[in-house]
């Protein structure tokens, strides 16, 4: 049990690592997006989104992502299941206890027609100033996302709805 933990650890830290290499080219010094409640029906906040991450070298993992209504989201949640309905509360309260008060979990979120703005803070480990990155999705539906990276990744995040929640004041500590 401690080595699939330490394994999990271990791929959340690469992910995270391959995230800011990804987002490097567009880092700041300045939060761009203000922290607005969201009031629309584009997205929906009764759930989470997941996509399947693939990998040549490890099982498929599910990456979950909650979206709240004051305008932060969380994301970064990795199970080693692919089938949302087995996602449980008690699954992600063990989560939230290890990972959801770290600030780099948590980020801004705006919608603007169908785009999905999501700004969060990213960290170079030879920089020890804040940056923050800006990603853009189109969302297709108010259950499906698409996020392009830019280069050749191409990811879908689906809906799944789910009565529990973290609890999102954790990032207002973080973010005004």
């Amino acid at each position: 049990m401690e080595n699939k933990v330490f394994i999990s650890r271990v791929k959340i830290l690469l992910v995270s690592a391959f995230l800011l290499v990804l987002f490097i080219g567009c880092k700041d010094d300045v939060r761009t997006l203000e922290r607005m409640n969201y009031e629309g029906d584009e997205l929906r906040t009764d759930g989470f989104y997941y996509y399947l991450e693939k990998n040549k070298h490890a099982p498929t993992q599910m990456m979950v992502s909650f979206f709240f209504r004051n305008g932060v989201y969380l994301w970064g949640m990795y199970f080693n299941d692919t089938i949302p309905a087995h996602i449980t509360k008690d699954s992600i309260l063990s989560f939230e206890r290890l990972y959801s008060q770290f600030f780099d979990r948590w980020g801004v979120y705006q919608v603007s027609g169908n785009q999905l703005f999501q700004e969060f803070e990213c960290h170079d480990g030879f920089d020890p100033r804040t940056h923050y990155c800006l990603t853009t999705s189109d969302i297709m539906n108010d259950t499906t996302f698409v996020y392009r990276d830019g280069y050749s990744d191409t990811i879908v995040y689906h809906f799944h709805k789910f009565d529990y929640k973290p609890d999102s004041t954790f990032a207002l500590q973080w973010i005004p």
